[in-house]
Formats: structure tokens, C-alpha cells, sequence
């Protein structure tokens, strides 16, 4: 293979030989005549190795811009195997391709003007031809190199979308699941609440009377309570987990609603004023959510 500086060589020794040639017949020739056969011998070696040096010169370029491609392709394709390079997003992936398919479609233009002007020349150098159609045919195996992995980075694209799509309906779905299992733990904190809770009042009768509370048959019958009329808004609510004692600040009370004996004590405090000790919760509260003590 020829080099840039063996084409200038035999340039050079063509022009020793045309000079030669011109000089052997000096004889013939006068000095004037010899002296611009020379200075256009001059202007040809001029002129042509100037046009070499375009041509070594472009080649050079083309070189460069697919060592460029090559680099811009190996950086796209470390992104999508990694899947997630820094900073190479989607309009960074348009801009690489974009400005790859540009530096492709110039190389090609200047292969094509190289080979003209070759095919112009005065001085045929199959070295270049042959160079320039090796240029080409790499660079026409880059482009479709790059269409090729732009295809498959579209595909893996479309792949993240629905990936994407599928990750948002499953967090959806695990919202709703979320959502329903709070709603469910309410549920049950409410039940749990309402299944421990009750509620109590004391007052005199003629307090608990006006709050239709309870009501007395006749004079000498004990007051009684009135079930189906109780007021809560009235009553103190409380959680029958938490509280066992309950004090009625009076020295006399008597409950009148049904609780089991054994379940509780009332006594009287060292004031002398009674309190509830309730000693077994859930048997206290089993038949009735509701105490009410009446006191004077």
C-alpha cells in the first residue's frame, strides 16, 4: 500500500524525469523555451501535490469522523445494555443518532466528491481509489450499524413504556390493596372501640327523671330505668378495658341498672364517699353497656 509520502515521491521523480527529458533536448530548444517548459513542470508538481495533499487531507477527515462514529456508537451501546447511563436520556439518544446519521451522510458526500475529482485528474493514483471505496464501504456498514442498534434501542424503548404502564397499574392495584386493608383496620379499630366501650351516669333521682333516665312505678317502687329512651349524649363514655374504678363524690349510691354482684365492689372511699370498683370487666359489663348510679 501506497503512502501519502510515497505518491509525493513519485511525483517528484516524474518531474526529475521530465526534466531530464526537457534538458536532453536543450539543444533544440532556446533558453526561453526551456525556462517555461520548466516553470510549467514546476506548476504541474505544484498543482499536484496540492491536489494530493487535498485528498490525503479529506481522507484524514473521513477518518476521524468514522473514529468518531465509532466512539458515539460504543458510548449508545454501553448505555442500553447498562439500561440506565447518567445523563443519557431520551433527547440525548435523538441528538447522538441525529448527529452520528449527519457525520455518515457527510463522509459519503466527500467520498463522492474525492472520486470525481479523482476520475478528473491528469494523475490516476489507484492507491486513493482503492482507499476511498474501502472509506465508503465502511462507512455505508456504520450507518447501517447505527440504524440497526437505533431499531433495537426503539424496541427496548417501547419495552419501557409498557413496562412503565404495567409498574404504574400494579402500584394502583397495591394502592387499592393499601387502601382497603386501612379501611378494613378501621373497621375493626371501630368495632374494637364500640365492642369495649360503654357508658355510665349517676345523679339524683329527680336529675336522672328529667333526662328520662328513670322513671318510679309509684311511691313506694324503686326507681327503674328507662332502656329504651337512654340519652348517651348524657352519659360519660368510657373504654371498659382502662377503667375499673369510677367515683360518685356522694356518701349514698345505689346502682340501678343489672350488674352481676360478684363482678364489683361499692364502697366508700377514706372521704367517705362511694366508689365502683369494678374487679372483673367483661362479666360487669355482660349484660348491660350502661350503669347508671343513682345518688342523693
Amino acid at each position: 500500500m501506497w503512502s501519502k509520502k510515497c505518491i509525493l515521491g513519485v511525483i517528484v521523480s516524474l518531474m526529475f524525469i521530465f526534466q531530464g527529458c526537457f534538458l536532453n533536448q536543450e539543444k533544440e530548444l532556446s533558453a526561453n523555451d526551456l525556462k517555461q517548459k520548466l516553470d510549467s513542470l514546476e506548476n504541474l508538481k505544484e498543482s499536484l501535490e496540492n491536489e494530493v495533499n487535498g485528498y490525503f487531507s479529506t481522507i484524514e477527515e473521513i477518518e476521524k469522523n468514522i473514529d468518531k462514529v465509532k466512539e458515539l456508537k460504543g458510548f449508545i451501546s454501553i448505555g442500553s445494555v447498562d439500561g440506565d447511563v447518567e445523563g443519557l436520556t431520551k433527547n440525548n439518544l435523538e441528538e447522538e443518532f441525529s448527529q452520528i446519521v449527519d457525520i455518515l451522510k457527510k463522509n459519503q458526500q466527500e467520498v463522492e466528491s474525492l472520486r470525481k475529482k479523482l476520475s478528473n485528474s491528469v494523475f490516476r493514483i489507484s492507491y486513493l481509489e482503492e482507499v476511498l471505496s474501502k472509506l465508503s464501504a465502511e462507512n455505508r456498514q456504520q450507518l447501517e450499524n447505527i440504524e440497526h442498534l437505533n431499531q433495537e434501542l426503539q424496541k427496548k424503548n417501547e419495552l419501557i413504556v409498557q413496562q412503565e404502564v404495567e409498574i404504574k397499574g400494579l402500584s394502583a392495584d397495591v394502592k387499592a390493596l393499601v387502601d382497603e386493608n386501612l379501611e378494613h383496620q378501621q373497621i375493626i379499630q371501630q368495632q374494637d372501640l364500640e365492642l369495649h366501650t360503654a357508658w355510665y351516669v349517676f345523679g339524683t333521682y329527680k336529675e336522672l327523671k328529667k333526662q328520662q333516665i328513670l322513671s318510679r312505678g309509684g311511691w313506694f317502687s324503686a326507681p327503674t330505668v328507662i332502656e329504651n329512651t337512654l340519652n348517651k349524649d348524657y352519659f360519660i363514655q368510657i373504654d371498659v378495658r382502662t377503667t375499673t374504678e369510677i367515683p360518685f363524690y356522694s356518701d349514698k349510691a345505689k346502682i340501678r341498672t343489672t350488674h352481676a354482684k360478684s363482678s364489683y365492689t361499692l364502697k366508700k372511699d377514706d372521704n367517705g364517699l362511694f366508689v365502683l370498683q369494678i374487679k372483673n370487666p367483661e362479666e360487669f359489663w355482660a349484660v348491660s353497656k350502661f350503669l347508671v348510679v343513682e345518688i342523693d
